[in-house]
Formats: C-alpha cells, structure tokens, sequence
C-alpha cells in the first residue's frame, strides 16, 4: 500500500491534458502566466491518505496518495464546485496482504498550506462511496478544504472519455503524466508529491 498509486480516471485526465498541450504548441498560444504550469496543479491536487487500522491485536499504520477532484454542481454559483477526495479502494480499507479490508480506526489528510508547512485533517472512514462492483479499485468522498492550503482540485469536466480518447486517437504509446505520494521521502514539514512521465499502456 505504501507506494504512488493511481487512479485510472486521473490517468485519463492527463492524457486529456497533453492532448490540449499539443493544440496549443502548434496554434502558438501565448500561455497564461496566472495559471501554473500543469505539473504544479498535478502537484498539488496530491494529498496524503493517513490511516490507523486494526488486524487483530495489532495496531497498523498506512498511508496512500489520494487527489482532489472538483465537481460542478448548477446548484452552486458560478466558479464553485464540490471537492471529492479521491483514492484506491485497497487504500480507503486499509487492505492486508491478502487482499481483505482491515478495522480503519483513524483516518487523516494530510494536505500543504500557503505557509510551507502541511496540516492533517481528520475524516471519518464511514464517509467513503465505492462502486458497486468490488473489481473496482476505487473510492471517493466529500471534503471541506480550508482556505490557507496549497490545493488544486482536478474539474471531472475536464476528465478524458472514450469519446475524446478515440477522435484523438489516444492509446498504447501515447504519453502521460502521473503523480503520486513519494512516501520514501514524506517530509517532516510539508509532504512530497512527485511527478513524472512515461508511456500509455493498457492491461490486455
């Protein structure tokens, strides 16, 4: 558990990203210095996913990467949105070795703020959503972030379909950007996120 993972729907997104990059190095659009480089954004919709779970008589702490996702709702005004704290199923359960959900006691985020330093905030295990189908290595939950952080939240507007994935033929070979918890080095003010690029490639 305690590596960067990925969820596949961010997977997506960013594949949608560099595609858009492309447009527009070729149509030579000025870019806008007010908006941070998408590496920085990737960057900072990472957080850390701290949990305390039972296994048996033993007490057992784990952590996994998590992202924030932005959720448009047209109940709101205009400009906001919903955040949903998005991670792996196996994450949200504190899963064994053996693939079974532990007893989560304790679970945090631990997100950066404006000042350099991290904080962690609590939340309730009880509060995660999961598909329906089990084979599905996902779960998401509502979030309230306080204003002095250092976030982002991906817009799920902005999420690549199989649509937009066909009529810009992306697929094996097509390059991505991933982000995930660097948990080798966490960071005893602020934790690290990192980013890097590599190959599309798909599970067949």
């Amino acid at each position: 558990m305690r590596r960067p993972i990925m969820l596949a729907v961010f997977c997506l997104f960013t594949i949608a990203s560099l595609a858009e990059a492309q447009d527009q190095i070729l149509t030579l659009k000025k870019p806008d210095r007010s908006v941070p480089p998408f590496g920085v954004q990737l960057k900072r919709a990472v957080v850390n996913v701290e949990l305390r779970c039972k296994d048996g008589n033993l007490l057992v702490l784990a952590a996994g990467t998590g992202f924030l996702v932005a959720y448009t709702d047209p109940r709101l005004l205009k400009g906001q949105s919903f955040t949903y704290l998005v991670t792996n199923r196996h994450v949200a359960q504190c899963w064994d070795e053996q693939n079974h959900p532990r007893e989560v006691l304790e679970l945090k985020i631990r997100v950066n703020a404006k000042d350099g330093s991290s904080r962690r905030l609590d939340a309730s295990p009880a509060a995660w959503a999961f598909p329906t189908d089990d084979s599905i290595d996902l779960a998401a939950m509502p979030v309230g972030m306080p204003d002095d952080l250092l976030i982002d939240s991906i817009p799920v507007d902005d999420f690549a379909t199989k649509d937009f994935m066909a009529s810009n033929q992306i697929a094996e070979g097509s390059p991505i950007i991933l982000s995930g918890y660097f948990y080798q080095f966490s960071g005893d003010r602020r934790f690290q996120a990192i980013v890097r690029s590599q190959w599309f490639r798909t599970n067949r």
